[in-house]
């Protein structure tokens, strides 16, 4: 069985290797499928090589993972402040034209 195809942008010195370069050098159109080919990418080379190509790809897997996790904890702790605001407003209840808080009633 043959490994997964690496991007030719891991052909240069693996110093240099970016998200930000390569996300601007990909030629794919879609960024869901310039990230999917980044990610394959640094996995092949981090599961079938040694060395320093192997080290810099487990390096930027590592990067990218906790960048997405801090990403999606902060979205989170947004929402979760909409929500909160939102279940605020809506402990509000409506009586007739006035609006009026309700306190603890059921």
């Amino acid at each position: 069985m043959s490994r997964p195809k690496i991007h030719d942008y891991f052909k240069r010195k693996c110093t240099e290797w970016n998200i930000t370069e390569f996300l601007n050098e990909s030629k794919e159109e879609l960024f869901q499928l310039k990230i999917g080919l980044y990610l394959k990418s640094l996995e092949t080379i981090n599961d079938n090589e040694q060395g320093r190509r192997q080290e810099r790809a487990q390096l930027l897997l590592n990067d990218y993972r906790e960048a997405s996790r801090s990403l999606f904890l902060l979205n989170v702790d947004r929402v979760s402040g909409v929500a909160g605001n939102l279940q605020v407003s809506l402990s509000f209840k409506s009586l007739g034209r006035a609006t009026k808080p309700v306190l603890g009633h059921r």
